[in-house]
């Protein structure tokens, strides 16, 4: 197998052990969150979700349109799911307008979303020695 990095040894993994690895990330995410459940109905909407995420975490906006890329939806499939995501009485979704340009609209995640979310995260994640420090660990997907 060859090393990636070359200052580094890296144990060998038999792909049994990664098949049951990626075994227990499947059985491990099915998620019972509503929240999650909800995002995670396709592909595309599990997209969205990330998308937004991402945009969140990086303290970035984030415009509907921006959103859907990825995806497969039509611009006005994907604009009618966000729409919905966020008047429905499980509205997890923001849609607030651009501090500059008031004719774009940018999406937030809720508060319960991102809580779901970082809940769900935790779950599939591994804690890996920090490198940099013994005494810490870093959480690894």
């Amino acid at each position: 197998m060859t090393n990636i990095n070359e200052n580094k040894d890296c144990k060998s993994v038999n792909f049994s052990d990664f098949a049951s690895r990626l075994l227990n990330l499947a059985n491990a995410g099915r998620e019972r969150s509503k929240i999650i459940k909800y995002f995670m109905h396709s592909n595309d909407t599990w997209v969205i979700l990330l998308n937004i995420a991402k945009s969140n975490y990086l303290n970035k906006s984030i415009s509907i349109s921006d959103s859907l890329i990825g995806t497969s939806f039509t611009k006005e499939s994907g604009i009618a799911f966000i729409k919905k995501s966020s008047m429905d009485k499980s509205s997890y979704l923001e849609i607030v307008d651009d501090q500059f340009d008031h004719r774009k609209k940018n999406v937030y995640l809720k508060k319960e979303v991102k809580e779901s979310f970082e809940k769900y995260c935790i779950k599939l994640s591994l804690c890996v020695d920090d490198p940099a420090d013994s005494k810490k660990c870093v959480r690894v997907l």
